[in-house]
C-alpha cells in the first residue's frame, strides 16, 4: 500500500511540470494558438477543481481501490495519447484526461493514509508529497534532455506515462485481493460540509496557498529576471524554493501530526511565505537567495494543508468528502491567481501591486489556517475546550 501511494504521488505532478518545461517546443510544432498554449497551462487547476469533487462519488461505486485504478489508467492513457497528437484541440482533450486522473488521486491518496496508517499518517502524508515534489523536478529536469537527445518532445512527454504505468500494478493487486469496496456512503456529508465552518477553514487554508504555489512556479523567474536577474540564476532560485519544498514536505506532516494543535506551524509557513513576498518586493537582488528559502519554507503550506485533512476528520468516509471539498473550494480559488498577477504586472509594468496583494492574501490564510489548525473534527466528537 505505502509503495503504491508512492508511485501514484510521484506523477501528481510530473503531467505538469513535464510538458511545461517544452510548451514552446509543443507550441510550436502543433501551431498552438496563444488561447490553446494558456488554456493548457491554467487546466490542471480547472480539472483539480472540476474533477476532484466526483471522487468520492467515484470511491463509493467502485471502491478505493477501483477509484484509485481508474485514476491511474486515465492517467496513463491521457499521458500516451497526449504525447501522439497532432492539433492542439487533440493535446487539450488528453492532458484533460490525464488531470483528471490526477484530480481523483489528489482526492484519494488523503483517504489510503487515513484508512490504512492512521498511527503514521504524518509520516506517509510527507513521503507522498515529498515524492509528489520530486516527481515533478525530475520531470522539468529531465524531459527536455530527453527531447534534446533526438527523440523530440514526444519522446520527452512519453517517458512519463511510462513512469505513470509503474503504479498501475500495485493497486491492481490490492483491487484483486481486497474484499471491502470503499467507505459506504453518507449523502449528507457534502451537504454538511458546505455548512461546517471548520471545512470551509480548511478549503481556504489550502485555496490560498494553492494560488501562492502556482504564482510561484509560474511567476518568481520572471519577478527575478525583472529585477536584473540572469535567467540562468533565476531558473537556479526557483530551483531552490523546489528543492526545500522536498524535505520540507516529508518533516512538516511528521510533526504536524504530533501536535494536538497545528496552529503555530501555520503560523511559521504563513509568516515566512510574507517575508519572501516582501522581500522580492523591496530587495530582489540583494536577498535573492533569502526570499527562495523563505519561499521554500513558505510552500510547506501544501503538506500541511493535505495533513491537515486527514487530521481534521475521525472517519475514512468524512475524510473523502473533506479531501474532495476542501480540494475542489481550494483550487477554485487558485485559478485566479497566476493569471490576476500577470494581468496585474501588465497593466502597472510593475510587480509591486501583485506582491503587495499576494502579501495582503496571506491574512486570510493566516486566519482560515488558525481555525483549520484547531484539534477539532468536521465529523464530531471535538476534544472537550478546543
Amino acid at each position: 500500500m505505502g509503495i503504491g501511494t508512492v508511485l501514484v504521488a510521484v506523477n501528481l505532478r510530473a503531467a505538469i511540470t513535464s510538458l511545461g518545461a517544452i510548451l514552446d517546443r509543443v507550441s510550436t510544432d502543433l501551431d498552438l494558438s496563444g488561447a490553446e498554449a494558456g488554456l493548457l497551462t491554467t487546466l490542471p487547476v480547472v480539472a483539480f477543481a472540476a474533477v476532484g469533487g466526483l471522487s468520492p462519488l467515484l470511491a463509493r461505486r467502485l471502491g478505493l481501490f477501483g477509484g484509485l485504478v481508474v485514476a491511474c489508467v486515465a492517467l496513463v492513457i491521457g499521458l500516451a495519447a497526449r504525447a501522439a497528437a497532432h492539433s492542439g484541440g487533440v493535446m487539450l482533450a488528453w492532458s484533460g484526461l490525464a488531470l483528471a486522473g490526477i484530480a481523483v488521486a489528489n482526492v484519494l491518496l488523503p483517504v489510503v493514509v487515513k484508512s490504512f496508517f492512521p498511527h503514521r499518517l504524518g509520516l506517509m502524508t510527507g513521503l507522498y508529497t515529498m515524492a509528489m515534489q520530486l516527481g515533478s523536478a525530475t520531470a522539468a529536469g529531465t524531459t527536455p534532455l530527453v527531447a534534446e537527445a533526438g527523440g523530440g518532445w514526444r519522446s520527452g512527454l512519453s517517458l512519463w506515462a511510462l513512469v505513470a504505468a509503474c503504479a498501475v500494478p500495485p493497486w491492481l493487486l490490492a483491487l484483486r485481493g481486497s474484499a471491502r469496496p470503499a467507505p459506504a456512503s453518507r449523502r449528507r456529508s457534502a451537504n454538511g460540509l458546505a455548512r461546517n465552518p471548520l471545512a470551509w477553514a480548511l478549503a481556504g487554508f489550502f485555496g490560498v496557498q494553492s494560488l501562492a504555489a502556482y504564482v510561484v512556479m509560474g511567476w518568481v523567474p520572471a519577478i527575478y529576471r525583472s529585477a536584473g536577474v540572469s535567467s540562468a540564476m533565476s531558473g537556479v532560485l526557483l530551483a531552490v524554493i523546489m528543492a526545500l519544498a522536498a524535505p520540507i514536505a516529508l518533516l512538516l506532516p511528521t510533526l504536524a501530526n504530533r501536535l494536538a494543535d497545528q496552529r503555530v506551524l501555520v503560523l511559521i509557513v504563513t509568516m515566512a511565505m510574507a517575508f519572501g513576498w516582501l522581500g522580492l518586493m523591496i530587495a530582489p537582488v540583494e536577498g535573492a537567495w533569502w526570499w527562495a528559502v523563505l519561499l521554500g519554507i513558505g510552500s510547506g503550506a501544501f503538506p500541511l494543508a493535505l495533513t491537515l485533512i486527514g487530521l481534521r476528520a475521525r472517519s475514512t468516509e468524512a475524510t473523502a468528502d473533506l479531501s474532495a471539498f476542501a480540494q475542489s473550494a481550494g483550487y477554485m480559488m487558485a485559478m485566479v491567481g497566476p493569471f490576476a498577477v500577470g494581468t496585474m504586472h501588465e497593466v502597472t509594468g510593475s510587480w509591486s501591486l501583485p506582491l503587495g496583494v499576494l502579501i495582503v492574501l496571506l491574512v486570510p490564510q493566516l486566519i482560515a489556517g488558525l481555525a483549520a489548525g484547531r484539534n477539532r473534527f468536521v465529523d464530531g466528537g471535538n476534544p472537550t475546550g478546543a
